[in-house]
């Protein structure tokens, strides 16, 4: 499986990748810290999963993902936050 990161977080962006470095079946392909960055990875390494910090600068893990769909469908989202409101919850699900 092939997984992009992102996330404006250095600590986190590590961790995430150090973690997922332990299964043999994963392979972080790209990192990213910022919407831009982000959107950019996304589309030219069409990864199978993507996952996005909630709030990252220059927009939001929503909006990448809203802005990638129809150019990479066959990715998937794991969304990271730690904002607990319903709103968060509700956008990132739909």
């Amino acid at each position: 499986m092939r997984i992009v990161i992102v996330d404006d977080h250095p600590v986190v962006r590590q961790g995430v990748q150090q973690t997922l470095s332990m299964q043999e079946d994963m392979q972080v392909v790209g990192i990213a810290g910022s919407y831009s960055e982000g959107v950019d990875v996304i589309v030219s390494l069409k990864p199978d999963v993507a996952i996005l910090d909630m709030k990252i600068p220059g927009g939001s893990g929503l909006e990448i993902i809203r802005k990638v769909r129809n150019e990479v469908p066959e990715c998937r989202f794991v969304i990271l936050t730690s904002y607990a409101s319903p709103q968060n919850i509700s956008g990132a699900v739909s």
